[in-house]
């Protein structure tokens, strides 16, 4: 009975690690992705590996940012009613607040 604790475990780890993209996929997949909004919320997600999370919201819907392998300071940066807008095709996100732009590049540390 007590050996199939452990095998338990393993399979239980093994699908939780395999969920989360590695840091190069990550940054990789960043690239491509676009989003702008109001910043609502932010949050170290305690119940999701301690991810770091954004909530924006753009025209009545909500949108999280998730900042897994981020290096940039654009999480401790951001406060609620700031508005952030990033384009496809590149890693630079706007921040607009008080009448202000400042430009926060994602920096994942990893790529190639």
């Amino acid at each position: 009975m007590l050996f199939i604790f452990p095998i338990i475990a393993f399979i239980f780890i093994y699908l939780n690690i395999n969920q989360i993209p590695s840091c190069k996929e990550a940054y990789k997949l960043q690239k491509d992705v676009m989003y702008s909004g109001t910043v609502q919320n932010k949050y170290i997600d305690t119940n999701n590996h301690m991810l770091r999370t954004i909530e924006l919201t753009n025209n009545g819907g909500m949108h999280k940012l998730v900042l897994s392998y981020d290096k940039s300071n654009l999480f401790d940066y951001v406060s609620k009613k700031d508005s952030i807008v990033k384009s496809k095709g590149g890693y630079g996100v706007l921040v607009y607040r008080n009448g202000s732009i400042t430009e926060i590049k994602l920096d994942y540390k990893c790529r190639d």
